[in-house]
């Protein structure tokens, strides 16, 4: 079995292009490549950090190609191989993992002179949708439609070159756009949106990964695909509509540890040994960003809250009130039986002998809205305690993680991480009883420098491992 190579990948294409003319950016100098996604951005960012002696943002090279901004940039990588186990039981190396972005320049940054001729710049871009979506505004009106529907409508005006995946939602709508662009219909579209299966509660999502499991991985997909320019080629960036619900619903894609591995070791046949050896699961470095913040728990709604709602037909009056401990068991959690979930927090009691979640407290998040009327209701009783609580409990216990990439990860995903306790029995092997276990995955920085690609997570637990004393 060959050497795992943890991080290594190869640059095919770097391609920027005008309507004149392209040019093909030599590997050589570009230094660092640098992409973002986020469960909470509907678009992908990043930046290319070059150094060349060429004056490539306005020197008359190839045929006078300049960058002013807006140029189409193509990105093509070979990430990492990793082991598959076919149908008899052998190992063997898996497809090929191309993955493909196509975005545009938006910015120049941090230029300076670093030598005699030698330039050191930032390039900045996103995807090929945002940019778009400046140049796009509509008014629409649609009656009779589910949100779904209507984010599926809104999305195509963009003709996205990204797949997508549009979850169903429940209930028909009336709905007015009053000259919007799509990304900010889509917006507020989800933030009204309930999932169709009853398994999943609000809140939806809308987000847009930098590469999907279905990546382009087979030798004809990518013979096919060697040709961007009629923008037909298939690209691995991916847009998502679906719950939190549902990405809480999933088992870990992978576990990650942190201690020492020495990777020079075969692992011979063992196949635990194998899968771990070739997962490049071991994490480089890792920092707790917060573990929680009672006062901002308590203000935004995470454990309480009221919504006061109109009804301009009766001219009524309604309060509905939030409990997390009641609506606990409604939710799908990131940890699972027979441990888990457990709560964020073990309810010590106050002063007045009260807990986070007493009656009491029920007017700790204030909210105001109108019912709709009976012929086209807007359903914010299901929704707005709910998703005040469950964005909040993404605030929780989160961590960022640096590991090597290898192509199977992304904004979403969920991921077990073995952390080790810093106790004394920590020698032994110990883990950490509240900060290990399973995390969502809310965002990536994927970081390709002149020798490796690893990524940063951003790492959330909305649940603990086991039930807290």
């Amino acid at each position: 079995m060959p050497k795992p190579l943890p991080g290594r990948y190869n640059i095919n294409k770097v391609t920027l292009r005008n309507d004149n003319t392209f040019v093909d950016i030599n590997k050589g100098i570009i230094r660092e490549m640098n992409f973002y996604e986020s469960i909470y951005s509907p678009t992908i960012t990043g930046f290319l950090v070059l150094t060349e002696t060429v004056n490539l943002t306005s020197s008359p090279i190839s045929d006078g190609f300049s960058i002013l901004g807006n140029e189409i940039l193509e990105v093509e990588l070979e990430l990492p191989k990793y082991y598959r186990q076919d149908d008899l039981g052998r190992w063997k190396p898996g497809p090929k993992n191309v993955i493909r972005f196509i975005g545009r320049i938006t910015d120049i940054k941090e230029k300076e002179l670093i030598a005699d001729r030698a330039q050191n710049y930032e390039l900045h871009f996103c995807s090929e949708e945002l940019i778009l979506d400046k140049n796009l505004r509509f008014s629409q009106s649609y009656s009779g439609k589910k949100i779904s529907d209507i984010v599926l409508n809104v999305l195509q005006k963009l003709n996205p070159l990204s797949r997508y995946e549009i979850h169903g939602t429940k209930y028909l709508n009336d709905i007015i756009i009053p000259y919007w662009t799509p990304l900010r219909a889509i917006s507020w579209l989800t933030s009204r949106a309930i999932p169709e299966n009853s398994m999943y509660k609000p809140p939806m999502l809308f987000f847009q990964s930098f590469y999907a499991d279905d990546v382009i991985n087979t030798e004809n997909e990518v013979l096919d695909n060697v040709k961007l320019s009629d923008w037909t080629g298939e690209v691995s960036q991916k847009f998502w509509f679906c719950s939190l619900d549902w990405l809480l619903s999933y088992n870990p894609r992978k576990t990650l540890y942190f201690g020492p591995s020495n990777i020079d070791d075969d692992p011979g046949s063992d196949p635990q040994k194998i899968l771990s050896y070739m997962s490049f699961n071991n994490v480089i470095n890792y920092e707790v960003i917060k573990s929680f913040d009672s006062l901002e728990n308590n203000t935004v709604g995470l454990f309480n809250s009221t919504l006061l709602t109109h009804d301009i037909i009766t001219k009524t009056w309604k309060h509905n009130t939030f409990n997390y401990d009641g609506s606990f068991s409604e939710f799908q959690h990131v940890e699972k039986p027979p441990k888990g979930p457990g709560k964020l927090f073990h309810g010590v009691v106050d002063i007045l002998g009260n807990r986070f979640t007493s009656p009491p407290y029920t007017k700790s998040l204030y909210m105001m809205s109108a019912t709709g009327t009976p012929e086209s209701p807007n359903h914010l009783t299901e929704i707005s305690s709910k998703k005040a609580s469950r964005l909040q409990s993404l605030n929780n216990f989160k961590l960022n993680i640096k590991c090597f990439g290898d192509g199977l990860l992304e904004a979403g995903d969920v991921v077990k991480f073995e952390m080790p306790s810093p106790e004394k029995a920590a020698e032994s092997g110990a883990k950490d009883k509240f900060y290990s276990g399973n995390y969502l995955v809310t965002s990536i920085h994927h970081r390709f420098y002149t020798t490796e690609y690893t990524i940063d997570l951003e790492c959330v637990k909305e649940t603990l491992a086991t039930e807290p004393l």
